[in-house]
């Protein structure tokens, strides 16, 4: 199984590269949790630690 996980990076389709995102103010690493893209933002919700604990938080990604 998967440990959770806690950062991620953004692809800048212009130049073809990725870069690092900050993760302050994100949500605690967690795996299997939802995301759905509105268009404009991410909107991340749930999870768990990959043991027994689920998470009924979430947050909001603004590229």
């Amino acid at each position: 199984m998967p440990s959770p996980v806690s950062g991620g990076a953004a692809y800048d389709l212009a130049s073809g590269t990725w870069s690092k995102l900050d993760t302050a103010g994100a949500p605690i690493a967690r795996r299997s949790a939802h995301i759905v893209w509105t268009g404009s933002e991410a909107i991340i919700w749930g999870g768990s630690d990959g043991f027994s604990k689920r998470y009924a938080d979430g947050g909001i990604f603004h590229p």
